[in-house]
């Protein structure tokens, strides 16, 4: 086991993700916090946080680790139940969480959809600006009981590193999507907005057909078909800020407004 501890790719069953190490655990190296913040918390699949930050010194190693509480899960069969992703980007190369060459951490590689705890470890040398991005992949239940819906906080650490700013979240003008009406144009105008920068929106998932989102953010169109549709509105800024927010509309046939 020893033998195979120096040689295999965390985490493993053999150490997990390595014994701690106390010393790196006290020491003086700068390092940021953000631990269950309500303005991070998750309420839906689809959603995105992203921060930014800099390597502080180039002499010592760089570490980012997620870790969040998951709700309740089955005892007979897989216990996860909702998932988070976490990358780092630095250098022009971007790191996934828990993809591990022996004990730092390499591109490529799939996302890890079992573990709680997802971390990106590089040796020193690493150097300059990052972006932290975490991604709601799965919220299916809510972590917080006393939390009505859907939710998923978690705890960010960055090791080396200063302080770490939170890219503006989506944000919806006035408030909520409008019912959709087969036939009928979107009223009023439903914009989306990022805050303290200049940002670039997209749509992913299931936008109703007929509705269209400009690069401004605002959604228009006459929808053409009926249903319950679940989409994200993500807003990219070039200074490499990202953020998405999940959104749902119901379209419903003309004959049912009142």
């Amino acid at each position: 086991t020893y033998l195979a501890s120096l040689t295999d790719n965390l985490p493993s069953n053999n150490q997990g993700m390595g014994r701690v190490n106390l010393e790196r655990a006290f020491d003086n190296t700068p390092r940021a916090l953000r631990d269950q913040l309500p303005a991070d918390r998750f309420t839906g699949s689809g959603q995105v946080r992203v921060f930014r930050g800099s390597v502080q010194d180039t002499g010592r190693p760089f570490r980012v680790t997620v870790a969040w509480s998951d709700a309740p899960g089955s005892t007979a069969g897989n216990a996860y139940v909702n998932n988070i992703d976490m990358s780092v980007t630095i250098g022009g190369q971007t790191y996934t969480g828990n993809v591990f060459n022996q004990a730092n951490s390499t591109t490529g590689g799939t996302a890890d959809v079992r573990n709680n705890v997802e971390s990106v470890f590089l040796p020193a040398g690493a150097s300059g600006n990052f972006a932290v991005t975490v991604a709601a992949t799965n919220i299916a239940q809510p972590a917080d009981p006393l939390i009505a819906g859907p939710n998923q906080d978690f705890a960010l650490v960055a090791y080396n590193s200063g302080a770490l700013e939170a890219c503006p979240q989506v944000a919806l003008s006035p408030g909520s999507v409008p019912t959709g009406v087969v036939g009928g144009t979107v009223y009023p105008s439903t914009t989306f907005t990022a805050p303290g920068g200049t940002f670039t929106f997209n749509a992913g998932g299931n936008l109703p057909p007929g509705l269209t989102l400009s690069s401004a953010g605002v959604l228009s169109g006459t929808p053409t078909q009926r249903g319950v549709f679940n989409f994200s509105i993500n807003a990219s800024s070039p200074d490499g800020c990202v953020s998405g927010q999940a959104y749902t509309i119901e379209v419903i046939a003309p004959e049912l407004v009142r």
